[in-house]
């Protein structure tokens, strides 16, 4: 994201940081969002010094997932090492980026998203454009509007739901993101 930010914004992220830093704006997220019209990713990079640190995120991936998965939302985190391991079994070219509240999985793009859905299932998003049809299991995300990447989800309650129609899936989402 940052390697495209000029591409983009026509602004490097230095300078995205130099000009927040002069105008020194009370409440800089809405400022970019309101002035500029920047979404919330964007915003996020330009405001966390630590989002460009591989260093530092490389580090704190690992206790962004287990925040995921602790108190009451413990019990999914056999599920999410199982829809994990599904990703990863795609390809060795999937990265996956955990953030605050989800997980990513991109290649050249994000193809799918996993988050929790409640403390007793996860939500599975789905790249798969709007071309694809919807069905009862794999429902309109409701974004397609914002032109979010991921179109359709699926929630997930246990592991035997990764079969392989949801492979497929998968599968599709990441040669579309390729």
């Amino acid at each position: 994201m940052a390697q495209n930010l000029a591409a983009t914004t026509g602004r490097e992220l230095e300078d995205w940081r130099a000009l927040v830093a002069a105008e020194a704006p009370k409440d800089a997220k809405a400022w970019l969002k309101d002035e500029y019209g920047l979404g919330g990713a964007t915003i996020a990079l330009i405001l966390d010094s630590h989002s460009t640190d591989e260093e530092h995120y490389l580090l704190e991936a690992p206790r962004l997932v287990d925040a995921q998965y602790s108190g009451g939302k413990a019990a999914l985190r056999p599920l999410y090492d199982a829809v994990e391991d599904l990703l990863l079994s795609l390809s060795d070219e999937v990265k996956l980026c955990p953030a605050k509240t989800q997980v990513a999985a991109y290649h050249n793009k994000v193809f799918a998203t996993v988050k929790t859905a409640g403390n007793r299932q996860l939500e599975l998003g789905l790249a798969l454009g709007k071309g694809q049809p919807f069905d009862e299991r794999f429902v309109d995300s409701g974004v397609l509007a914002k032109k979010d990447r991921i179109t359709h989800k699926v929630r997930l309650i246990s592991t035997a739901e990764l079969d392989d129609s949801l492979a497929e899936k998968l599968s599709l989402a990441f040669e579309l993101a390729r």
